[in-house]
């Protein structure tokens, strides 16, 4: 299975706002995840042409943390699951076709890893040093790519204690 590489920029602002591009010099925006501001945790991932493709969509306090994903005619399309701790962090998204994905890896260095069974279906590092979060997203060509990007943006937004 193929692998495409991303490039993912947080914005600076109030939200968690991130472009994502399909080259490292970040000239080709592909998609936009557009984080809402308010009441529990929102963001609508969009095409280049500024289709919303999904909405996220978590409660403000909710243990484990949750997060549902919603297709623009309101259906769900994947739930996602998250159980931090020092020890042993899980997350796990049950998609609308029945698959499972599972993340694991360094969630203090940001380096994570998600499988589907016994298959590694997406991979994201984070870029250290830099004014705002970038990541590098490799996602296999199997896999629906906005969708992906959604479980990266969950992460981060849980991770950062941003809007939740």
């Amino acid at each position: 299975m193929a692998m495409k590489r991303f490039l993912v920029k947080s914005k600076l602002g109030l939200g968690r706002d991130f472009s994502v591009f399909d080259d490292e010099e970040a000239t080709n925006k592909v998609y936009f995840i557009d984080a809402k501001i308010g009441f529990g945790t929102k963001a609508d991932i969009k095409d280049t042409n500024d289709n919303i493709l999904y909405t996220a969509k978590g409660k403000i306090i909710n243990i484990p943390r949750r997060m549902e994903f919603f297709t623009p005619d309101g259906n769900v399309a994947a739930k996602l699951t998250a159980r931090f701790s020092p020890i042993k962090s899980r997350l796990t998204m049950e998609l609308s076709n029945g698959q499972v994905w599972e993340l694991s890896g360094n969630f203090m260095g940001k380096n994570y890893t998600v499988m589907q069974g016994d298959t590694k279906i997406i991979e994201i590092n984070q870029k250290w040093l830099t004014l705002r979060d970038k990541y590098f997203v490799e996602i296999d060509d199997s896999v629906d790519t906005a969708l992906a990007l959604g479980l990266v943006w969950a992460v981060d937004i849980w991770r950062e204690g941003k809007n939740n």
